[in-house]
């Protein structure tokens, strides 16, 4: 799952994922991105908590986001229009499987580059955002699938592994996730995109603040 890699010529180690290691079907975002949430939880669990991690999903009220250097996409900046879309972001690094650039990658570096001023696109395609913590959505999340699964057969084929049902909120709850009409919820905190950096810097600020506390 990890890899380990010197930080300049100092002996500080970093982790991070590797791509090729991760739990992925295509088309298939929000459990993906649950797998690597699911994974932070369990490392923390078993040796203290190291880093603060967020759940983002990606939409608008029209379930039209345009995203940029997308594997799916097309043209030069690989962009593709999705009804939405899911990432892990843990110490200010964003991890999307479905993106062309580097995995993990800088949050602003990602922001840049996935939404690109340039386009001037037309706003019902700009991007909304709505952040919970990794822990908050390893424990609601429920997904049977019955979305993809259209007029008797799959828009895109289901993950091998049973569907994901959380003991808790046992009933499927992925629309609850993705709409942007509420601006607080169970369910994540919605802002756009300028105040997305802020809002993961303050997280990982109180998150720093607590184990400074409990240490």
């Amino acid at each position: 799952w990890y890899k380990r890699r010197v930080m300049g010529d100092s002996d500080e180690m970093e982790a991070s994922l590797l791509r090729e290691s991760c739990v992925y079907t295509s088309c298939y975002c929000e459990e993906n991105v649950w797998h690597l949430a699911k994974a932070h939880c369990d490392r923390e669990q078993s040796s203290g908590p190291k880093s603060s991690a967020f759940v983002v999903f990606i939409s608008n009220l029209n379930k039209t986001v345009a995203i940029a250097m997308q594997k799916a996409g097309s043209g030069n900046c690989h962009l593709v229009v999705w009804d939405y879309h899911v990432i892990f972001v843990e110490a200010g690094l964003v991890y999307d499987l479905d993106t062309i650039l580097p995995f993990p990658c800088a949050l602003s570096d990602y922001l840049t580059a996935s939404f690109p001023s340039f386009l001037n696109l037309k706003s019902q395609y700009m991007p909304n955002f709505k952040v919970l913590s990794a822990a908050e959505f390893v424990a609601l999340f429920s997904s049977d699938r019955s979305h993809m699964f259209v007029n008797g057969k799959w828009n895109a084929p289901p993950p091998v592994y049973p569907p994901i049902i959380s003991s808790i909120h046992p009933a499927m709850n992925l629309p609850s996730f993705w709409n942007m009409s509420i601006p607080v919820s169970e369910f994540g905190k919605v802002c756009d995109i300028s105040e997305l950096p802020t809002l993961v810097v303050q997280n990982m600020t109180s998150h720093t603040s607590a184990l400074q506390k409990e240490y």
